[in-house]
């Protein structure tokens, strides 16, 4: 019952979020991670990813990610990590832009789901996308919630989550700029690597709506 009416409330939401959009694109987002275990506490984490628009047939987007997590205790853990991206803006090249997070984060395992959060601070330098030439700083909170069924008869876990923007500027008027509504499944290798497919609804602060296809390899050593 519980999963029916969370179902239906995701439903809701993408019903309303299309109502109000005023664009829509299609992207495919490719994925590859890797996660080291360097102490018993301290993991460091990379990833490279490409990130596709205009129907999957541009890339608008690619970045490599690293940093390392520290696990406080069994549920809580914390996270430094540093982003360089090279994006394309509006004169048709690509520009790089640069991302520092620190993240608090969160789990427990009610059953058989895995229930998830993060808090993010994300601060950015770079050129926008939008306009030739024009540096742009900025920060945010980003807020996600995560839930997974862990299925133990099968190597597939199905998820869901969420994921909301919250830009700390002055000049910005919205209580979110950005939010994310994602479903998906986990499919877990022999050797602890990880598949994962999903498919992420997005929104941006111009009522914007992005379909977008993510499909990530998880590689653990």
């Amino acid at each position: 019952m519980k999963s029916k009416r969370l179902l239906c409330f995701c439903a809701g939401l993408l019903l309303i979020s299309l109502s109000y959009s005023q664009r829509t694109d299609l992207g495919i987002w490719y994925n590859l991670s890797a996660d080291q275990k360097l102490t018993r506490k301290i993991d460091l984490n990379i990833i490279l990813t490409l990130r596709t628009d205009e129907n999957a047939s541009r890339v608008e987007e690619g970045f490599m990610e690293g940093g390392l997590s520290y696990s406080l205790s069994k549920y809580i853990s914390l996270a430094g990590k540093y982003r360089f991206t090279a994006d394309r803006r509006s004169d048709g090249f690509y520009g790089a832009s640069h991302k520092w997070f620190g993240d608090l984060n969160g789990f427990i395992r009610p059953g058989n789901f895995g229930l998830s959060g993060r808090l993010r601070y994300q601060r950015s330098y770079g050129i926008s996308p939008g306009k030739e030439n024009i540096g742009y700083e900025g920060s945010h909170l980003r807020y996600l919630a995560k839930a997974v069924y862990l299925n133990s008869a099968l190597p597939i876990d199905p998820f869901i989550y969420a994921e909301f923007f919250d830009p700390l500027d002055d000049n910005c008027n919205k209580t979110f700029d950005k939010t994310r509504l994602s479903a998906g499944v986990d499919y877990k290798t022999r050797k602890k690597n990880m598949f994962e497919a999903g498919y992420i609804l997005q929104q941006n602060k111009r009522n914007e709506i992005f379909h977008i296809i993510s499909i990530t390899y998880n590689l653990k050593f």
